[in-house]
């Protein structure tokens, strides 16, 4: 049988269990006049503790934890029944480091030797195997150094390892140096200091005992509300029937959009973070304010009072703080003195799914304006609309162009609106006078959704896609009113006084369902309904409807045509859709 003589093997496995007693505490002054500050949060990031300083700017963050830590450090050998000197050795770090292994013969010539950077934790490497002999082993870890010999017998039946135990740590030594350096190398957290008119502050926490002083510059920034807010408004927690998304850029200016794009948003927030936002819906038929407060989470709070006496709450937060500066030059192909410009960045052209950044002004007397406004990174349409008749849309003699809009006939091409991290980007763009054909176009939707969008209001929620030929529209929440949801061609249709025209589309349903066209718009600052056609009955079969309408309001070239969905909440297909007049 083999034979062993084992003269020491060192292994410690050690289960240590540390009360770790956390007690951060000091004074936040002001950075220039060194006043101590009352209401300032103080917050330990990993943790979640926190406190907030008193009268005297004094602060305390207590709090005492128990960790139970497992530690393993040990040197072992043993000898294979033939391959004598074959081993392993074993051993544990408290932290990163180089980690070194040299063999030397009992002559001192070098046979082996090996570094390498190893990770905190427990790590088993091979020693290498000799013939019969005396060898010396010196392993170093980070600054310790361990010796021990290996002796191999003659007839490499057996081995016997010795180890020079002066230069290795006991378990309770090595035990109470891990305790120890646990105590502070373990904890790692980080202080966050804010309070409103002052910059944030966050200091590296490298150790649960702390007393220090923390000064904090005063300023007029408000760089520190700058991100994209989101949030719901309604007439109570329960019953909530809008959304709103903003943009608030470093100079407190608030832009952004609602209800899917339904109205849109524009305020200032000044450096306590009260809020001042006013929304109006699209064609002016109605609109709102908004008033409330930003907390230091940058949570949002407030109230909002609609025009016709209706009012409720406000909520919401931010949901990205990384946002690039986007400036750059409209030129225009004529002055357009007291008239709308908007500029939207959008996900798609459409804006079915929303808008998801907006601003919005009046044009002077110049041949061209200065723009500014702030998203996130991403690829985007950037769309500029100067709005000659009013109607907050694109339409015959509008002044239109931006970025990657290809699907508008005649638009000039240009790439999209590529917004990357690193500061601020220029984006100058001409417009032109964009002339609607006055007939209906891609009815069959083989451009996609290029001249129609899916219209929302009362807290209806719909999408629409057009894919293989055809629009899908996916309703998840209707209105009170059939209009409510709607697929609105907003090209520009010419509809001449007295004369007779055939509306011809295909429709169907996920199930039965009822939708009812129309064809309106503005008679100077009156909605007019210019075509009202009956409803018609949708089941899951494919069928064309054919319907006529006589004009009966003045000649107009800036018609829209729209399908009223909000029935029930059963899917609806469109195709082949036409509209001519009749001799």
């Amino acid at each position: 049988m083999f034979e062993y003589k084992a003269l020491i093997i060192f292994l410690v496995s050690a289960s240590i269990c540390l009360a770790q007693s956390i007690h951060i505490s000091g004074v936040v002054k002001d950075g220039t006049t060194l006043a101590n500050l009352k209401d300032v949060e103080v917050r330990l990031l990993h943790l979640g503790l926190a406190d907030t300083t008193d009268n005297t700017g004094l602060f305390s963050i207590e709090s005492n934890q128990t960790n139970s830590i497992k530690a393993d450090m040990g040197i072992k050998n043993f000898a294979p029944p033939v391959l004598a000197g074959r081993g392993s050795v074993t051993f544990a770090l408290l932290e990163r480091e180089r980690v070194s292994i040299q063999t030397y013969s009992v002559q001192g010539k070098l046979l082996f030797s090996m570094q390498d950077e190893l990770q905190s934790g427990a790590h088993t490497m091979s020693l290498p195997a000799f013939s019969k002999g005396i060898f010396l082993y010196r392993i170093t870890l980070g600054d310790k150094v361990y010796t021990f010999k290996d002796i191999s017998t003659a007839d490499n039946k057996g081995t016997c390892l010795s180890m020079g135990r002066s230069s290795l740590p006991s378990i309770g030594t090595f035990a109470s140096g891990f305790a120890k350096k646990n105590a502070n190398a373990v904890f790692n957290d980080t202080l966050l200091v804010q309070r409103i008119g002052y910059l944030s502050k966050k200091i590296p926490i490298a150790s649960p005992v702390i007393d220090t002083t923390i000064l904090l510059t005063k300023t007029d920034s408000l760089d520190y509300w700058k991100g994209v807010y989101q949030g719901t408004y309604g007439l109570s927690d329960t019953a909530m029937y809008g959304t709103w998304h903003v943009v608030i850029d470093s100079a407190g200016i608030i832009s952004g959009e609602g209800d899917g794009g339904q109205f849109t948003i524009t305020g200032t927030v000044d450096k306590n973070g009260n809020l001042s936002m006013g929304a109006t819906w699209r064609g002016n038929v109605k609109t709102a304010s908004f008033s409330g407060a930003i907390g230091l989470d940058c949570t949002v709070n407030g109230t909002f009072t609609e025009s016709g006496g209706i009012s409720g709450i406000f909520k919401g937060k931010r949901i990205s703080s990384v946002l690039i500066t986007i400036t750059g030059t409209v030129t225009l192909p004529a002055p357009q003195p007291g008239k709308t410009f908007i500029i939207n960045i959008d996900n798609d052209f459409d804006g079915g799914n929303g808008t998801l950044a907006s601003i919005s002004g009046t044009l002077g007397s110049g041949t061209s304006f200065n723009y500014r406004m702030a998203y996130m990174p991403g690829s985007y349409y950037q769309i500029c609309l100067v709005d000659l008749d009013g109607d907050m849309q694109p339409s015959h003699g509008d002044y239109l162009g931006g970025y990657a809009i290809t699907s508008i006939e005649d638009v000039p091409t240009q790439p999209n609106l590529s917004l990357k991290m690193g500061g601020q980007s220029v984006f100058d763009f001409g417009l032109f006078t964009w002339s609607a054909t006055g007939v209906l176009l891609n009815g069959d939707f083989s451009k996609g959704m290029a001249y129609w969008t899916i219209k929302t209001e009362d807290g209806a929620v719909a999408v629409g896609n057009a894919g293989n030929g055809e629009m899908h529209v996916k309703i998840d929440t209707i209105g009170p009113y059939d209009w409510d949801i709607r697929i609105n061609y907003w090209g520009g249709l010419q509809i001449t006084l007295d004369k007779t025209y055939e509306l011809s589309f295909e429709a169907w349903s996920d199930g039965n369902k009822k939708i009812r066209p129309d064809i309106n718009g503005f008679v100077g600052n009156t909605f007019t309904h210019y075509l009202s056609f009956a409803a018609v009955d949708l089941t899951t079969q494919k069928k064309k409807f054919t319907m006529t309408g006589i004009m009966h309001s003045p000649t107009t070239d800036n018609a829209w045509l729209d399908f009223f969905l909000s029935d029930n909440s059963q899917g609806v297909y469109l195709d082949n859709i036409s509209l001519t007049e009749l001799p």
